[in-house]
This record gives C-alpha cells, sequence and structure tokens, in this order.
C-alpha cells in the first residue's frame, strides 16, 4: 500500500470519527430545538428530519416505522460497503472515472464554495447596514445576529473551501475526510440559528426594560434609560394637614 492511500485511509477514519461527534452534537441541539420551541409550526419541526416524506413513504401501523427504518439503514449500509469493495478491486476504474469526469467534480466543488461564501458575506453585509440604520437600544441584538450568521456561515465556508484545495493539490482522498463532517456542520448550522432565538429575545426583553411610558405625562413623553426630565410644572408634591385633635381645641375654647 502506498503512501498516498496509507494517508487516504487515516484521514478517512479521523473523518468518521469527527462526523461521529458532530452527530452527537447534532442530537443534543435538536433535543434542546424540541424542548425550548414546542410551539413552532409543524412544518418547521418536520423540516429538520424529512418527517413528512417519511411519513408519506412509510406504511401503518406506526409502530412499524422504527423497525423499517432500522432496516433500511442496514441494507444502504451494507449495499455501500459491497459497492465500495467492489469498486476498490478493479483500481482501473477508478483512475477512468478520475480522468473523465474531475472536472465534474472541480465544478461541483467550485459552485458548492462559491454559495456558502455568497449567503455567509451577503447575510452579515445585510445586517452591517441595518446596524448602521438602527437606534442605539437594538445595537447590541444587531451585533449578536452579525456574530451568529459569520461563525455558522464562516464554519461551512472554509470547511467547503479546503476540500476543494484538498481535492486539487493532491491526488489522494484526504479530502474525503471533510466531505464526511460537512453534512454534519450545515445541519448543526440550521440548528445553533434556530436554538440561538432564546437568547435573541432575552437580549431584547432586557434592551425593553430600559424604555418605560410614564403615565403622568403626557403620551409623547417617555422615560429613555430610565431618567426623567421634567419641568416644574410637571412636579407634584403632596400635602399633608396636621389637624389638631378636637378635644384639645374644645379645652381651649373653655379656657378662653
Amino acid at each position: 500500500m502506498s503512501s498516498d492511500y496509507k494517508l487516504s485511509g487515516g484521514a478517512i477514519e479521523i473523518g468518521s470519527q469527527v462526523s461521529l461527534i458532530l452527530f452527537g452534537v447534532e442530537t443534543v441541539q435538536s433535543f434542546n430545538y424540541y424542548h425550548s420551541f414546542p410551539d413552532d409550526t409543524w412544518y418547521l419541526q418536520w423540516l429538520l428530519f424529512h418527517a413528512a416524506r417519511i411519513w408519506r413513504m412509510l406504511p401503518r401501523p406506526w409502530k412499524l416505522i422504527a423497525p423499517l427504518c432500522i432496516a433500511a439503514t442496514l441494507f444502504l449500509s451494507g449495499g455501500a460497503f459491497a459497492i465500495g469493495i467492489g469498486s476498490l478491486q478493479n483500481g482501473a476504474d477508478v483512475i477512468l472515472f478520475d480522468l473523465h469526469w474531475k472536472w465534474l467534480v472541480k465544478i461541483v466543488f467550485s459552485v458548492l464554495c462559491a454559495i456558502d461564501v455568497t449567503l455567509a458575506s451577503s447575510m452579515v453585509a445585510f445586517l452591517w447596514f441595518q446596524r448602521k440604520r438602527s437606534i442605539s437600544r437594538s445595537m447590541r441584538l444587531m451585533d449578536r445576529l452579525v456574530q451568529y450568521s459569520l461563525g455558522t456561515g464562516l464554519v461551512t465556508g472554509i470547511t467547503s473551501i479546503s476540500m476543494l484545495v484538498l481535492f486539487l493539490s493532491s491526488d489522494s482522498f484526504v479530502w474525503l475526510a471533510i466531505f464526511e463532517c460537512q453534512a454534519k456542520l450545515y445541519s448543526n448550522s440550521i440548528l445553533a440559528s434556530l436554538n440561538a432565538r432564546a437568547s435573541l429575545r432575552r437580549i431584547a426583553d432586557q434592551e425593553e426594560t430600559h424604555f418605560n411610558y410614564d403615565t403622568t405625562a403626557p403620551p409623547s413623553r417617555f422615560i429613555a434609560n430610565r431618567r426623567v426630565v421634567a419641568s416644574r410644572s410637571d412636579i407634584r408634591a403632596p400635602i399633608e394637614l396636621h389637624l389638631p385633635d378636637e378635644s384639645r381645641v374644645a379645652g381651649c375654647i373653655d379656657d378662653g
């Protein structure tokens, strides 16, 4: 076995382990999403795991869904394993595929990189321009939105560019390590964006506490940042009158 194949095998093994870790993170994020946002629309929740398609394809009774999913997964894994072994036994087919169809793989990876970079940069640019036009109380919220957009888009963009560079610069299959993790990164990015709504709502609620309307002042006036600026006509001081007791008043009249 040559050094390229050894390097490819090690990279694919590392990519598989990282993909399993990302699958665990995705599972935790999915649990947090369904627990934190039970009132989301049904089509948004079904979108995460393509439950609508599974519901249409699988027959009744519903208790057969889990066994059928497990059987289909095992069949798919076994078939992919058998096809992989059959393809590796005949190395000429792999070489011919690399010669005739490598240009198509380059185009696909290039388009993927362009889409990721365009989406991330356009979203960050849009939020940045909106930040300049927003008022001071929503500045913190816009900054957090820019951070989330930049973080999620930057991860997927870097992985796509790295996969394209490794595919073009090397004859090995090291790029498959990133390819195995890329789908999990997209899923985690979507779930992270959905779960981030809770923290964004808390920030919005904290900003709203700085704006309290004054019930005694005219409707056009409000209290900003809990600082009140009032004129003399608006100041109302309570006046207390201390009257003497009736018995004391009667005694004073008799003495007189």
